[in-house]
């Protein structure tokens, strides 16, 4: 199949999220975004912020760009598909908003509980993505709680088919009861129109008094393929600095 179309120079054959630039969507995925990012916004301006977020699977970021937009923070971006990364950079060049983080990696749980352990997020987003993890999901779902405030989550329909994982989204159901779950919203799976996945709202084990580092250190930017933003000394302050956890990008400036 060809592709389909272009916006300001972003290809959108097989779009999964809607574009987000600056405050407006310019072309709607395939999949329903506005209806949960409303649900999710209002359940964290109920929250005392800053937030410090991470997206995981952030696909072409629009929920990262739109919390941005409306709450002070830091909102980092994991993805590294072949078909999005390209995509996911120019959408944070063109959105140029210092509070976004991207970093081209793909982890596994171990992997991620390394970041999880040297940033310290108040929330993360997993909408769609622990199906990916090879690991067991509720064994995911306890890391991402054990290291944060809150886990907005949500999960494959087993009547989803298509899904990386069918087999193991039957056999291994959620037990999200010691997480005191909220049910944000419920929405249409990709391709249906009789099947839903419900997003939820976690509470983790770190103290909502706790308070996270701004920004991101630069050795977990270096370390895990951090592409935006990208200051021009970066590599030669690592080089000069021994301690380099002391370095951080705070929007998009070096500081200690």
């Amino acid at each position: 199949m060809g592709l389909t179309s272009s916006i300001n120079g972003i290809y959108c054959e097989k779009l999964y999220q809607d574009l987000w630039i600056k405050g407006a969507a310019m072309q709607v995925g395939g999949r329903g975004c506005k209806e949960r990012y409303e649900a999710i916004e209002a359940h964290l301006s109920k929250l005392q912020g800053p937030f410090k977020v991470l997206d995981l699977g952030a696909n072409m970021g629009y929920f990262s760009f739109r919390l941005a937009e409306n709450f002070k923070g830091d909102f980092v971006m994991l993805e590294n598909s072949s078909t999005t990364t390209k995509r996911l950079l120019q959408l944070c060049l063109m959105n140029a908003n210092p509070q976004i983080y991207f970093l081209a990696v793909r982890v596994n749980l171990a992997e991620l509980e390394k970041i999880l352990l040297a940033e310290k997020f108040d929330v993360i987003l997993a909408l769609s993505v622990i199906h990916h993890f090879n690991e067991p999901f509720n064994d995911i779902i306890a890391t991402f709680a054990r290291h944060s405030k809150y886990v907005i989550l949500e999960h494959a329909n087993p009547e989803e088919t298509h899904c990386p994982n069918p087999n193991r989204i039957k056999a291994e159901p959620l037990n999200l009861s010691p997480y005191n779950p909220i049910k944000l919203c419920t929405s249409t799976a990709t391709g249906y129109q009789h099947i839903f996945r419900d997003t939820y709202a976690l509470t983790g084990s770190v103290e909502a008094s706790e308070k996270s580092t701004p920004g991101i250190s630069l050795e977990t930017y270096s370390k895990y393929s951090g592409i935006y933003p990208h200051p021009t000394l970066l590599h030669s302050l690592l080089k000069k600095h021994k301690d380099k956890s002391l370095l951080r990008l705070v929007e998009g400036t070096i500081k200690k």
